[in-house]
């Protein structure tokens, strides 16, 4: 049960719940963070939302042939830390995760995977 509304500044709403099974450590008046689901999707392109270069428009810079290629990208669904590509991407392309913003068009790359 929520009432009345979430506060339209801080996005919280007070809920009172009734666990079933609660885990241990958990007591009466404790405060939690939780998320409700309003859509999943299965099989779709993901990448990190550190890839993303959102001014005007929204891009990602590939790595093709060791240079990097700025890209426009359609975005969808944001989750935590993570966006659905919808157009401008192919599954298995490299995307920059680190400081993309500082990188041009046709900059000479390296590849370095942890």
């Amino acid at each position: 049960m929520v009432l009345p509304a979430a506060d339209p500044v801080s996005r919280t709403a007070r809920v009172r719940l009734r666990l079933t099974s609660p885990p241990p450590g958990v007591l009466p008046g404790t405060s939690v963070r939780g998320e409700v689901v309003v859509e999943r999707r299965t099989g779709v392109l993901l990448v990190p939302s550190s890839a993303l270069r959102e001014g005007a428009a929204t891009e990602v810079v590939v790595v093709r042939d060791g240079r990097a290629q700025i890209r426009r990208v359609v975005v969808g669904l944001r989750h935590d830390h993570l966006v659905q590509v919808l157009y401008g991407l192919r599954e298995g392309e490299q995307v920059i995760t680190l400081g993309p913003e500082q990188i041009g068009d046709g900059q000479p790359v390296v590849v370095v995977t942890p």
